[in-house]
């Protein structure tokens, strides 16, 4: 089994890059999100995030958005995923006119999720098939974690819960290990 294969995949929420940038995380949240960056500098985590995060920031008052951008800059060694558009058929309308049809699972995110962004940023993960979403918000993302699971399969956690499945994952690994 190749190392890339062991290693847990996740995708970064915008509300990480502010909270780094703002510093206004749990202290326990920050040092788990500095575990989880040193585990993915070292090849035991593989971070993504998608052109959503860049978005969101790009919309930050100009006053208040260096501080973010300087965060999104360091974290430009997480890949950008390539982006899935949530339109899945072409069905012919009345009339021989031409309707596409957003995926249903999309819209279903969408009507889940009022904050637009948050619906395409657990849409990209699932998508580029990525197990977990690592997340503080939980005025959408951590009220719905159950119904986006349901939805979409994509574990919502926070950082400290994603340090702990890292942790479990590295145990499990020495464990076969020991056993050879």
């Amino acid at each position: 089994m190749s190392n890339s294969s062991r290693r847990l995949r996740a995708y970064l929420d915008t509300c990480i890059a502010s909270g780094l940038a703002k510093r206004d995380l749990a202290e326990g949240q920050l040092l788990a999100l500095d575990q989880i960056l040193h585990a993915a500098d070292v090849g035991m985590a593989e971070l993504s995030t998608s052109q959503v995060m860049r978005e969101e920031l790009r919309k930050i008052p100009e006053a208040h958005r260096s501080p973010h951008i300087a965060i999104y800059e360091r974290l430009l060694k997480v890949p950008l995923l390539p982006q899935y558009t949530p339109v899945s058929r072409f069905h012919p309308g009345q009339l021989l006119a031409a309707v596409w049809q957003e995926e249903p699972r999309f819209s279903e995110l969408r009507a889940l999720l009022r904050d637009a962004p948050d619906a395409d940023h657990a849409w990209q993960a699932s998508q580029n098939e990525i197990p977990f979403l690592i997340t503080v918000d939980r005025s959408t993302f951590l009220k719905h974690k159950e119904a986006i699971e349901r939805i979409c399969g994509l574990r919502l956690v926070q950082p400290n819960e994603f340090l702990a499945e890292l942790a479990l994952g590295m145990s499990s690994t020495l464990q076969r290990r020991s056993d050879q």
